[in-house]
């Protein structure tokens, strides 16, 4: 699978509050419905930030396709590969922009 093959170095992290995601979260502290789940929430993200992982801002940027997923790839009668399609979102991001969204976790 794609996301294997990247190194798990290239992962996100080094997040402040009401930094990256400060600035999502923010309304968890001042929305009554969120109240019965807010304390867990803030729990992971608390736990999320003690794993210090690497930040996007020393990461390179790389031409990616942004959208690789196999309905996007074109292949022969016997599993070759043959091309790539869908090139609208392609351009230079991250170097583990593809990784990421090319993870879809199994739930």
């Amino acid at each position: 699978q794609f996301h294997n093959s990247i190194s798990r170095s290239n992962q996100i992290g080094n997040y402040k509050m009401n930094g990256e995601i400060g600035a999502d979260i923010s309304f968890l502290l001042n929305e009554n419905i969120f109240e019965p789940v807010r304390d867990d929430m803030m729990k992971s993200i608390e736990e999320f930030q003690k794993l210090n992982l690497p930040s996007f801002d020393n990461m390179p940027n790389v031409f990616t396709h942004n959208d690789l997923g196999v309905q996007n790839l074109i292949v022969s009668d016997d599993n070759k590969k043959k091309g790539i399609i869908d090139w609208e979102w392609a351009g230079s991001y991250p170097i583990c922009e593809e990784y990421f969204r090319s993870y879809k976790p199994i739930i």
